[in-house]
């Protein structure tokens, strides 16, 4: 079913559910039964079409339905079979992730729904889009060495640090494989961290405000190790150098 078809059908249905709901007459559209009048209805199906192409076409067209496919989605979503749920879930997910404010308000509603689903999987999949699972903010391929801290085998990964020091304020940003990590430390010790990473197609940051390194440790472990793996703290001003002379009478 091309894009075309598929909205000159919804166009006609729009137009039939029309006349039928003038003369009294329940609407394809909210019988339980798909019928040629329900074109998303019958694109959903095409969801669990023994052919991937068919699939990935049935895929493409419900996501351009935009908003008129959301509740069709959700029921595939709730009870359909494993592949068809997939798709569905993944079409509220893009909604959700990147749709207009509106598309995105009616994702969000069904994914806290679909969070309390009795199939265990299904719930949990609402719930790791809604709120992203938590992964640790140590760098890539970071093992503990014998100081607690993180030792990096340089071969895995590819880092960027950039460091500045202004007026006694040193900030810290270093980026690795799409994930960064900017550390701020103010004249009176303060601390600003922030580590941001994309998770499920969007960034995800987490920030921590702590008076120092101690209470920067307490509220997070990880971060703690990373503020001395970049070596974060301010650096001590350096003495002035002064010269004398002596003179000799």
């Amino acid at each position: 079913m091309s894009r075309t078809v598929f909205l000159l059908a919804i166009a006609v249905c729009s137009l039939l559910r029309l006349g039928l709901a003038a003369e009294g007459t329940p609407s394809p559209v909210e019988s339980a039964t798909p019928t040629a009048l329900d074109p998303i209805a019958a694109t959903i199906q095409q969801l669990e079409h023994d052919t991937f192409s068919e699939r990935q076409a049935a895929s493409k067209i419900l996501t351009e339905a935009g908003a008129a496919a959301l509740p069709h989605l959700e029921n595939t979503a709730a009870s359909g079979n494993r592949e068809a749920a997939g798709r569905a879930l993944d079409i509220v997910k893009r909604h959700f992730q990147n749709g207009d404010a509106e598309l995105k308000s009616g994702a969000r509603e069904i994914l806290t729904r679909l969070a309390k689903n009795d199939n265990v999987a299904t719930a949990q999949r609402a719930r790791n889009v809604l709120d992203p699972p938590r992964t640790s903010m140590l760098p890539i391929g970071a093992m503990p060495n014998a100081r607690g801290l993180p030792f990096i085998p340089p071969q895995q990964v590819t880092r960027t640090q950039m460091t500045t020091e202004i007026n006694g304020r040193r900030e810290i940003e270093v980026r690795e494989n799409g994930r960064k990590t900017k550390i701020q430390t103010l004249p009176d010790g303060r601390i600003q961290f922030e580590f941001t990473e994309p998770l499920n197609g969007r960034d995800v940051t987490r920030k921590i405000d702590a008076k120092d390194l101690s209470e920067l440790k307490r509220k997070d472990a990880e971060a703690g190790q990373l503020y001395e793996l970049y070596d974060a703290a301010p650096r001590p001003p350096r003495p002035s150098v002064r010269t004398s002379s002596t003179k000799r009478g």
